[in-house]
């Protein structure tokens, strides 16, 4: 089992890989401007109205807690990274599946009984 510490790292590096890949396919992308990112951590942008971009898009009634703020922006990173590449790396909902109760509630043709 991992730790909380080992989780918050992977998620560091992961927004930083992100942060990187869209800035090697689209190096003016508006959202590279809303953090600054060294090799190993990340901040916010010091320039004053980038940081406040960031937190009227991310956190605009200043009730969300930092992680739900992050994780929100590296949705938006991983999104973007996907747009450009035609990939799709989120994970889809899951289908709602209705279980089959009765025998007689399957709706089959009988034609199409191959014995």
């Amino acid at each position: 089992m991992t730790d909380f510490g080992t989780e918050y790292d992977s998620t560091i590096q992961l927004t930083i890989d992100k942060y990187r890949k869209l800035q090697s396919h689209e190096p003016n992308n508006p959202l590279l401007t809303l953090i600054e990112v060294t090799n190993d951590s990340f901040s916010y942008a010091t320039d004053p109205p980038k940081r406040a971009e960031y937190f009227k898009k991310y956190n605009p009634e200043e009730k969300e807690p930092a992680l739900k703020v992050w994780v929100a922006y590296l949705v938006d990173l991983i999104r973007e990274v996907d747009r450009i590449e035609g990939t799709n790396s989120l994970p889809s909902p899951k289908p709602t599946l209705t279980p089959v109760t009765k025998l007689d509630d399957i709706k089959f043709d009988e034609d199409d009984i191959p014995f």
